[in-house]
């Protein structure tokens, strides 16, 4: 016998020695009880996904409260958002920069400088010269507000894989994430900057007088923004290609701005297609901003070189095809664009989750 013989002969009895000891049996029951326990929680966690796609909680003992894991990706929003300040920045600079731009085209040229008489010679001046400058500041700076609100095409994407990782890992909910993402992304990127650009030119163009009427004017440019960066927002949420979402929303945004009655007379449109400004939340926008802005006043200057004359606000608005008493239908419309985008945009969240599962 050789001894690679005497070698294989060695190998066998140790591998029989082996398969008949005490140390094989322990390993076996080990291997399966384990093989046994893993069955259990992937069981368990697609229940709990399924549970909690169709609306409930899962039952994870390990994962921390609702209220805790909101908290904890709050503070991490937060974190990120200063960590690199550079949308932050962006957002209220540019904010305050259009606010001046608008204040310096339209300077002392608003309605307050009609109510006080300071227009230059207000009796020769030419009607529809100052209805065009009231007319195309609020236009102007709904048009800014409604494409800054394609920034929301980004919420989702730069934590897409994060994101996915930490969820598969039952980290937190995706409830929990969407609405701490949400708060941050409202707050600080789609309430704030409105302020700044609307008390900017609020002031410089000297709007119309009164707290109620700033108030409103913000309220309604802080709404306009809400509803483009969440349509902006669901449009992403859908669509996984960046150029692709990039390019459907600036269409969308496009779409709303020439639905609005300033560039086309819902009276004066086929009956079929005239209900197409229902579904412009531009249009929502400016209505309400031209009822806060002229509603109820009386206009004096020259129409096409007769002078002396005074025209009613209220027919002028009437004429554009805006109704004087939709002021809070419009607000309470965008507020459901808001509110309903972004329900939509959640269901799709949980909807690709479960896809993926």
């Amino acid at each position: 016998m050789t001894s690679g013989e005497e070698h294989l002969f060695t190998v066998d009895q140790l591998h029989h020695a082996y398969m008949i000891s005490n140390i094989y049996g322990e390993t076996v029951n080990e291997v399966d009880g384990i093989l046994n326990a893993s069955k259990e929680p992937k069981q368990t966690e697609m229940l709990d996904l399924k549970k909690e796609n169709e609306g409930g909680t899962r039952s994870s003992p390990g994962r921390a409260s609702w209220l805790s894991q909101l908290l904890i990706l709050s503070h991490r929003s937060l974190s990120n958002l200063f960590r690199d300040p550079t949308l932050i920045i962006g957002h209220w600079t540019v904010g305050a920069f259009v606010g001046l731009l608008l204040g310096l085209i339209y300077f002392d040229s608003g309605v307050g400088s009609i109510e006080n008489g300071d227009v230059n010679n207000p009796s020769s001046s030419s009607i529809v010269a100052t209805l065009q400058q009231q007319l195309g500041a609020l236009l102007l700076v709904l048009a800014f507000l409604a494409f800054g609100g394609l920034t929301s095409l980004e919420v989702f994407y730069g934590e897409k894989f994060i994101y996915m990782r930490e969820y598969a890992n039952r980290f937190y909910g995706s409830t929990s994430y969407f609405i701490s993402k949400l708060l941050f992304d409202t707050v600080i990127l789609r309430v704030i900057p409105p302020v700044i650009l609307g008390t900017i030119l609020y002031f410089m163009m000297n709007m119309r007088h009164g707290v109620f009427h700033f108030l409103s004017f913000i309220l309604t440019l802080i709404l306009c923004n809400l509803a483009a960066s969440s349509i902006c927002l669901l449009i992403g949420m859908a669509i996984s290609n960046r150029s692709v979402a990039l390019l459907v929303s600036s269409l969308v945004m496009l779409w709303s701005l020439a639905l609005t009655n300033i560039f086309n007379n819902s009276k004066l449109m086929p009956a079929w297609v005239a209900w197409l400004h229902y579904v412009s939340f531009f249009n929502y926008a400016f209505e309400a901003l031209v009822i806060n802005e002229l509603e109820g006043l009386y206009i004096e200057g020259s129409v096409f070189g007769a002078a002396g004359l005074a025209v009613s606000s209220d027919d002028l608005i009437k004429e554009f095809g805006f109704e004087l008493d939709m002021f809070w239908v419009d607000v309470l419309v965008l507020i459901a664009i808001f509110l309903v985008a972004q329900g939509i945009t959640l269901a799709l969240l949980k909807f690709k989750i479960k896809l993926k599962n």
